[in-house]
C-alpha cells in the first residue's frame, strides 16, 4: 500500500497567492523521498500542506488510503504523520526529557513507552535527558526533534531542512541517522538545500519548479544525469 499520495495539489499562503500549482507526489512504504528546486519552488510548503499547516485549494492528499487534506494538524498527526519544521521545533527551556513528554501529548498513556524507544534509538537524548534544549549542539537539538515527532509512532515523517545551519560532520550524522529511520520501518519526505547529499541517501527525488514537477524517479539514476546536474545541482 502507498503510505501517501498527493495529486493535483494547489495550495498557498493566500487565495490569491499560489504556490503549489498542481502538483503530484507519493511515498512508498520504508521509502526516504528527497524534495529539492530552486528557492520559491514549493518544496517547504508541500509539507506544510500535508501536515496540515495549509489547506489545499485543489487536489487530493491520501495517507494509508484515508483523505486528510484539509484536516486539522492535530488531526492529521493522530493519523501518523509527524512533521519536523526546520525552525522553532523544540522548547529551549525545558529539558530534553519534557520535550519527549510534549511530543507524545497526543497519547499521554505511552508516553513513557514511547520515550524510552525513541531514546534507545537515540542514546544521546537518554545521556542529555535532564538537559536544557537549549543547551544543546545544533545537531542534537535536531536530534530530539526528530525524536518528537517520533513520539507518535508515526508512519510518514515530513523534514523540513533538518541540516539546516549544522556543520558537514553534523549533517553527515543525521543523515545516518535518517537511513536507520527508514531501516526500522518509516516512510520519510526530506526536504534539503543540501541536494546532492540528500539524494545520496534517499530512494527517489522529486525536483519542483515555480510549484510544478519537474522531473522525478530514483534518486542514483537523477545524480548520475549531467543535465540534472547542470541545471540544478551546480554541476
Amino acid at each position: 500500500m502507498t503510505v501517501l499520495t498527493v495529486e493535483n495539489l494547489v495550495a498557498g499562503y493566500t487565495p490569491g497567492d499560489q504556490i503549489l500549482k498542481g502538483l503530484n507526489f507519493r511515498v512508498e512504504p520504508r521509502e526516504i523521498v528527497c524534495i529539492v528546486g530552486p528557492n520559491g519552488a514549493g518544496k517547504s510548503t508541500l509539507l506544510k500542506t500535508i501536515a496540515g499547516l495549509l489547506h489545499p485549494s485543489e487536489g487530493r492528499i491520501v495517507f494509508a488510503d484515508t483523505p486528510i487534506g484539509g484536516l486539522r494538524p492535530h488531526d492529521i498527526s493522530r493519523h501518523g504523520i509527524a512533521f519536523v519544521p526546520q525552525e522553532h521545533n523544540v522548547f529551549g527551556n525545558m529539558t530534553v526529557y519534557e520535550n519527549l513528554e510534549m511530543g507524545g501529548y497526543i497519547n499521554p498513556r505511552q508516553f513513557r513507552e514511547r520515550a524510552e524507544e525513541v531514546m534507545t534509538h537515540f542514546p544521546i537524548l537518554r545521556r542529555k535527558r535532564g538537559q536544557l534544549a537549549k543547551t544543546l549542539s545544533g545537531g542534537q537539538r535536531q536530534l530530539l526533534a526528530v525524536g518528537m515527532a517520533l513520539m507518535v509512532d508515526p508512519g510518514l515523517v515530513l523534514l523540513d531542512e533538518p541540516t539546516a545551519g549544522l556543520s558537514p560532520t553534523a549533517a553527515d550524522e543525521l543523515f545516518q541517522e535518517i537511513i536507520r529511520l527508514r531501516d526500522v520501518g518509516k516512510a520519510i519526505a526530506l526536504v534539503e538545500q543540501n541536494a546532492r547529499d540528500a539524494m545520496a541517501i534517499s530512494d527517489r527525488t522529486y525536483i519542483l519548479v515555480d510549484g510544478r514537477n519537474n522531473v522525478d524517479g530514483p534518486s542514483v539514476e537523477l545524480l548520475a544525469n549531467k543535465d540534472i546536474n547542470r541545471m540544478f545541482l551546480g554541476g
